[in-house]
């Protein structure tokens, strides 16, 4: 229905006065020029509040133009709004400052897309003055806020926003009755009385009277995952459980060099220990550096049971002998295998009881890396004895790997029968080095027992002698070596033969070496097999190139006196 026409008079009735009498045309003429203008003025006024199609025009009414019962018909109390709410036709909320009311059902998403999609009608603007944003000392607009189970609200923010928390034990104050603080039972906590912390220990159980016990935990309360398919959870006692220290069973070490009188004997300590492992079923007796003396000797009879050390020249376990025995052996009882000792020197201080430095008997599968036999401390001659000393005493049935040795020793290794009269142990020898052939004398090894060694080639080098300190070598002197290197392990012969002229009492001399020594020194063993005195080859600190050469009787070196020197040192 568009807007009604204006009203224009189509006839002017005063023309008409000339031909009727007394006929009031001009009166007429003024008043439907009157009735026009008041007709134009109800269109105009008709315009401002009905749109064209007949409805009111927009904007017409307002709030302000409502009785007090049409304000408040058909709007719930206002609330902020936020994302997730439930809304229902009728529903009132600020955004803004502005009030909205829910034309359409729906669950509100993002506000400019509900009010674009016509699911809100915008009622008013509100007062900025009558709402204002909170602030540290007004309160203001603030929005709705679901409740979090055992939260309370810490803040409201500077955007209405609201700040929740759980409350710690510090926003907790009074004081609680006796009936408040039930004691603990199983299935009740109660109240728990206070415990003071205790080292490496925690807390285990709440005894009924409140007080916590602490327990100390032990490997089996340590566990982890393996990553890979299939993997299982392992606990740490099944791996610690597998390595033992002499220390646990109450040995004590002492500094290398420290007189062997003077040494704690852990003879008992150690083989507890080599029992404990045997009964979970194998494992490894770990040294720490030190001399360890092991008395009249320690004994392995359980297979998988392996000894390792710190290294050759860090850790040494020193037999004191009261009777003929060995620092070590391995077997006696039955068949065993699968044991080894490896990364330390086995030694003895005693020259006349009849030894031997390790012994297997009936020992199968068995490996030894990374050890010296010798004198202790080293460098004080061979393992010797009035009837003969042995290096390794082989006993029968041996299928064994000796790697990276070095045997110092009357008798550096010998094969023979077990106690049985069964001989067929085969041992093989890898970058083995001794102060006499290996193996010493075939008549020490049955036909049926074989050793076979194998290492790199010998490379031959001439050394020179020279006088480090103290005055002329002589000349005419003869020196003859060979070296073999494996990585950084050098192995070393020399033979020395003094020339016609001899050699000063207070020469000190020594020879060359083919590789130069690292900075961490070594001692080379050697005799004279001229007078039988032991000699040794110190190679300094200090990565030098030379060993000079000690002897233990002193003395000249007299015209033609033959030294023979070997050992092991490491590369720069």
């Amino acid at each position: 229905m568009s807007q009604p026409s204006s009203y224009s008079p189509a006839h002017a009735f005063v023309s008409d006065a000339a031909t009727i009498s007394n006929f009031p045309g001009q009166q007429l003429d003024f008043e439907f020029s009157a009735l026009k203008t008041t007709t134009d003025q109800i269109c105009t006024n008709l315009a401002l509040i009905q749109r064209d199609d007949g409805a009111l025009l927009n904007g017409v009414v307002t709030y302000d133009s409502l009785s007090a019962s049409v304000q408040s018909n058909g709007l719930a109390p206002a609330n902020a709004w936020a994302t997730g709410t439930l809304c229902t036709v009728g529903t009132a909320v600020l955004q803004n400052y502005n009030l909205y009311r829910c034309a359409v059902a729906h669950t509100a998403g993002t506000f400019a897309t509900d009010l674009a999609a016509g699911k809100w009608t915008f009622v008013i603007a509100l007062p900025v003055a009558a709402m204002p944003m909170p602030a540290p000392t007004v309160l203001g607009g603030v929005f709705s806020h679901t409740a979090t189970t055992h939260q309370f609200v810490t803040a409201i923010n500077t955007d209405g926003t609201v700040t929740t928390a759980q409350p710690a034990f510090t926003d907790i104050s009074g004081t609680l009755a006796a009936a408040q603080l039930p004691a603990p039972t199983t299935s009740t906590l109660g109240g728990v009385k206070a415990a003071t912390v205790v080292a490496h220990s925690f807390v285990s159980s709440i005894g009924t009277d409140g007080a916590p016990g602490m327990t100390q935990p032990v490997a089996a309360d340590v566990s982890f995952t393996q990553t890979g398919t299939g993997a299982t959870a392992i606990t740490e006692d099944t791996i610690w459980r597998k390595i033992y220290t002499p220390e646990m069973f109450g040995a004590v070490s002492s500094p290398l060099g420290t007189a062997a009188g003077s040494l704690t004997n852990n003879q008992t300590a150690i083989n507890a220990a080599i029992t404990a492992l045997g009964a979970i079923g194998g494992g490894t007796l770990l040294f720490g550096p030190g001399a360890y003396s092991v008395g009249n000797g320690i004994s392995v009879a359980s297979s998988n049971v392996f000894l390792k050390g710190a290294g050759m020249h860090a850790t040494t376990l020193v037999l004191v002998p009261t009777v003929p025995t060995s620092a070590v052996q391995f077997g006696n009882a039955g068949i065993i295998g699968n044991n080894g000792i490896s990364d330390m020197t086995v030694g003895s201080s005693d020259t006349t009881t009849t030894k031997n430095g390790i012994t297997l008997i009936d020992t199968t599968q068995f490996t030894m890396r990374n050890v010296i036999v010798d004198r202790y401390p080293q460098g004080n001659g061979i393992l010797a004895a009035t009837s003969g000393a042995v290096g390794l005493s082989v006993q029968g049935r041996e299928l064994g790997l000796v790697e990276n040795c070095q045997f110092y020793a009357n008798l550096p290794i010998q094969i023979s029968q077990n106690p049985h009269a069964v001989g067929t142990a085969s041992i093989v020898g890898l970058n083995v080095l001794s102060s006499d052939p290996l193996p010493a004398g075939t008549a020490t090894i049955p036909p049926t027992a074989t050793y076979s060694a194998i290492s790199g080639a010998w490379t031959a080098y001439t050394p020179t002698l020279v006088s480090l300190a103290g005055g002329a070598i002589g000349t005419g002197n003869t020196l003859t070596g060979q070296y073999r290197q494996d990585g950084k392990t050098i192995s070393i012969r020399v033979n020395i033969t003094i020339g016609a002229s001899g050699m000063g009492s207070a020469t000190q001399a020594g020879f060359s070496l083919p590789v130069t020594a690292a900075s961490g020194g070594a001692i080379l063993v050697g005799k004279s097999t001229t007078t039988g005195a032991i000699h040794s080859g110190d190679i300094p600190t200090g990565g030098l190139t030379n060993a000079l050469i000690s002897s233990s009787t002193g003395g000249a070196a007299a015209n033609s006196n033959v030294y023979v020197f070997s050992g092991v040192y490491e590369a720069a």
